[in-house]
């Protein structure tokens, strides 16, 4: 038996944000590595590494929050 047109768009939607989730991990990854290298800088540049750190965190977070969201909803269709 084939899956719904529904189901099929949802599979895909899935796909698509799974994809978000590993960009965003890649990026955070990167981050960190460059973090973890980098030399202090000035108050303010200190502040806009470690927010930027946050934006990204925050990123995986929802991209994470994303996939297993459309997993639940997929796993509820017929």
């Amino acid at each position: 038996m084939s899956d719904s047109p529904e189901k099929q768009v949802a599979v895909a939607r899935l796909l698509e944000l799974e994809q978000i989730l590993a960009a965003t991990e890649k990026d955070l990854a990167d981050w960190n590595d460059y973090d973890y290298r980098r030399r202090d800088g000035s108050m303010r540049q200190d502040l806009m590494h470690e927010e930027e750190g946050k934006r990204l965190r925050d990123a995986v977070y929802h991209a994470r929050q994303a996939v297993e969201a459309q997993k639940q909803a997929i796993a509820k269709l017929p």
